[in-house]
């Protein structure tokens, strides 16, 4: 368990706060109107926070980035969650934690403040659950072994794939073909493929791309030369003068 979190977090939360609010001050003063509501008040607030607290929050982030190092001495990575919940709908607002309703913009990253702001090497993967959205999980490495995290990343992505093509292939079940096949049909086989595959001439299924044009065209000239009639006999080669006077 990763210690103090909570602590961490808190601390989290007022650095960031206080370095954007003093950063975007200038503009607040002279450009508010360009803000998003949210960013500004957000902004305002961190604007407002008294110095000491800064201190005070930097001084506790040496101590959790020591205490954190730590776990590195007996696991090479941790995994942790990356969001509170699964994946937000689009437009959604509000959501419910612990029983509390919380604003969805400011609480998403609650799990990944106390990593992010000690700065340690992260990946986050999503994580999908059968028949629901996905959630995020944190691989946490410690510094400069980004090659052990990516690593694990690996096999939790071919398994994601293998998820989704799962997935993909059930609801492909689930679909009313138009002739009447429906759930438990299988595809012709390859033998009635084969047999309602029209036959074409050696020359026209070598074409590919934009020579096909060019082949069908020869083709078809082809064919035409050699389905045209023959010209017809020649004419009969009239007497010599000789055998005339004859």
């Amino acid at each position: 368990m990763i210690p103090q979190a909570a602590a961490a977090r808190s601390a989290a939360y007022v650095i960031t706060a206080i370095e954007g609010g003093q950063l975007h001050l200038p503009r607040l003063r002279t450009r508010p109107q360009d803000f998003d509501p949210d960013t500004r008040e957000r902004f305002m607030a961190g604007a407002l926070l008294p110095g000491a607290w800064y201190v005070k929050a930097q001084r506790f982030r040496r101590h959790y980035r020591a205490q954190v190092l730590k776990l590195f001495g007996e696991v090479d990575i941790i995994l942790a969650p990356a969001t509170p919940c699964t994946a937000p709908k689009l437009g959604q607002v509000m959501m419910k934690l612990g029983g509390v309703d919380l604003p969805v913009r400011a609480n998403l990253g609650l799990y990944t403040q106390p990593i992010s702001f000690i700065g340690l090497p992260v990946v986050a993967a999503p994580l999908r659950k059968p028949g629901g959205l996905p959630i995020g999980v944190q691989i946490i490495a410690n510094h400069y072994n980004e090659a052990r995290r990516l690593a694990r990343r690996a096999p939790s992505r071919e398994a994601g794939r293998r998820q989704r093509a799962a997935s993909l292939r059930n609801e492909a079940m689930e679909i009313n073909i138009p002739d009447g096949r429906g759930r438990g049909h299988a595809p012709p086989s390859s033998a009635t493929r084969r047999r309602s595959t029209p036959t074409t001439s050696r020359r026209s299924t070598s074409c590919s791309g934009r020579a096909r044009t060019r082949c069908a065209t020869a083709s078809a000239s082809s064919s035409t030369a050699t389905t045209r009639s023959p010209p017809s006999a020649p004419a009969a080669i009239p007497a010599s003068s000789s055998t005339a006077t004859s």
